[in-house]
């Protein structure tokens, strides 16, 4: 994801604390490179639901080597959920998982045509699948589809990171951040990304995305 200057002087120009964290922490830069495809960031994103990334890393690579050194829809539907649940996942992540690649290989949910959709309908389609809230559909979205303005108010990371760079003291709610975000519309990713380094002195108890 390439950011032009012009939008860089443009938000600079609306925020002063957040043209500091541009002159902190550099142009933003986000590596989708991570996962061979979307479907496995998919599952990569519901692994990491309530875990730290280190546990949910763990039982990514144990269900890798599991499936032979792949991760596919059509591998994930063939295997029995007591052996994919030997990973370490819950009941409720085996079956979102095998929810998802099912979908795929059945040709009800395809990755790629997302692309082409706003990101309402991104939301919509996505979390009309067991295991997948508005969280994770947002983390798609910046992640994989390159899009500039997603703003996951309800993130810790992002509520922790908005608190320390604007020196509040309490964490903002997901209601209040919502209302402080359309002030950076269209490119609120952005500010989500900012926020996340702020909150990085505190990484070891906050989910950082990359």
């Amino acid at each position: 994801m390439i950011i032009s200057e012009d939008i860089y002087q443009e938000l600079r120009s609306k925020d002063k604390i957040l043209s500091d964290l541009i002159d902190q922490h550099g142009p933003m830069t986000i590596d989708t490179t991570r996962d061979a495809t979307r479907f496995e960031a998919l599952v990569r994103s519901v692994l990491h639901q309530q875990l730290t990334r280190h546990a949910a890393d763990a039982i990514y690579s144990r269900m890798v080597e599991l499936l032979g050194g792949s991760l596919t829809p059509q591998d994930l539907v063939r295997i029995e959920l007591q052996t994919l649940k030997t990973c370490g996942l819950s009941q409720a992540k085996a079956l979102a998982i095998q929810g998802l690649a099912q979908a795929i290989v059945e040709k009800k949910l395809n990755l790629k045509l997302l692309e082409s959709l706003d990101d309402i309908e991104v939301f919509e389609i996505l979390c009309s699948y067991r295991g997948i809230g508005i969280w994770t559909a947002q983390m798609f979205c910046i992640f994989q589809l390159n899009r500039i303005d997603i703003w996951p108010s309800s993130d810790y990371g992002i509520r922790k990171g908005f608190s320390k760079a604007y020196s509040l003291d309490h964490l903002p709610s997901p209601k209040e951040l919502d209302q402080i975000g359309n002030q950076f519309k269209p490119y609120r990713t952005i500010l989500a990304w900012y926020c996340w380094r702020a909150a990085e002195s505190d990484k070891k108890s906050i989910k950082i995305p990359l």
